[in-house]
Formats: C-alpha cells, sequence, structure tokens
C-alpha cells in the first residue's frame, strides 16, 4: 500500500450492554497522529461498540479520501468479521449474533469505498490510544469529538492522548528497530 493511513479503533460498554463509546485514532505513514475521535453511542454490547467504531473511523476515512488503510483493533471478533468481509463472504453468513447485523451491513455496504483495506487484530496493550478515546465517549456522552489532530485542544484530553500516542509510537521504533515497516502501532 502507497502511503497507507492505519487507523486504531475501539469500543467500550459499561455493563455489557451498558452505557457505551467509540473512540480511534488516524496515524500517518510515519506514525504521527493526523486525526483522532470518540463518541458515546448509548447503550450497546462490548461487540456492538468495537463495531461502531470501526464504522465510524471508515466513515471519517471516507470523508478525507483516504482509501489505502490499515485498520488495526484488539477485538478478533470484529477484525475476523472484517477480514472475512474483505475475502468476499456472503453478509448473512458473518453473523450468529443478531445484535450485530445491522452493523455488519453497514460495515459491508462501506468497504467498496478503499482500494486497500487490511484489518489487523492487535494486543489491548497496542491500542491504548483508541481505549482512552472510546472511554472519553462514555465520560463526555454529550461531547464527541472528529478532529484533525491540529486543531484538537480539548484539555485534558489532548495531553493524555499525545502522552499516550507518544508512548506508542516510542515502543512501536524500539520493537520494531530495523525492520521496514513504516506504519507504526
Amino acid at each position: 500500500m502507497a502511503n497507507p493511513i492505519k487507523f486504531n479503533f475501539d469500543g467500550a460498554s459499561k455493563g455489557n450492554p451498558g452505557p457505551s463509546g467509540v473512540g480511534g485514532v488516524f496515524r500517518n505513514e510515519t506514525g504521527e497522529v493526523i486525526h483522532i475521535l470518540h463518541d458515546f453511542i448509548g447503550h450497546a454490547s462490548n461487540n456492538e461498540a468495537e463495531l461502531s467504531a470501526l464504522i465510524l473511523g471508515l466513515k471519517v476515512a471516507k470523508r478525507q479520501g483516504w482509501t489505502a488503510m490499515t485498520v488495526e483493533g484488539d477485538s478478533q471478533i470484529i477484525i475476523q468479521l472484517t477480514q472475512r468481509l474483505l475475502c468476499g463472504s456472503r453478509l448473512s453468513k458473518l453473523s450468529a449474533n443478531w445484535r450485530l447485523d445491522h452493523l455488519a451491513e453497514q460495515l459491508h455496504d462501506l468497504l467498496p469505498n478503499f482500494s486497500a483495506l487490511q484489518a489487523s487484530h492487535v494486543r489491548r496493550e497496542a491500542n491504548k490510544v483508541a481505549d482512552y478515546l472510546a472511554n472519553q465517549g462514555i465520560s463526555n456522552p454529550t461531547s464527541s469529538v472528529d478532529s484533525p489532530w491540529n486543531t484538537f485542544t480539548a484539555q485534558p484530553t489532548q495531553r493524555q492522548t499525545q502522552q499516550l500516542a507518544t508512548n506508542d509510537l516510542a515502543a512501536h521504533r524500539r520493537a520494531t528497530s530495523g525492520v521496514n515497516d513504516p506504519v507504526l502501532s
């Protein structure tokens, strides 16, 4: 993929189902944060929140014109669902969970907007920024964020997000020194 954008996403649910939020962070090919998002989505399960976070991120990417992307999340269920859709699986065979059906349809409908899309599972430790932002969605139910990083000024959220992003970038560089993978975790 040429100049891919990386999107780390996460969903959080307090109660499962319960009050839920979504969060995500977009990075450019050098790992710099270029866009963040978080939102409160109401009452949902953890899987609904995870899938909603991915869908919201893909809608932002579509709006920005980013068609080559890697998406990373810590939910194996949602990553596997996405990978099966990317491989051409029929929508009717994808979800045994009726609560995810309408969201799986939304995901299916978004995928043709991308020329190159890869979905990868990451451990929770590699998804701290997105997790933090998803929890911000729950903590701030009347305030959503969908903002280019250079215009994002909410304090203290910005400081905490920046610190987590810096830590993620440094950890990735240590772990992959000598490896030619410019898309950073």
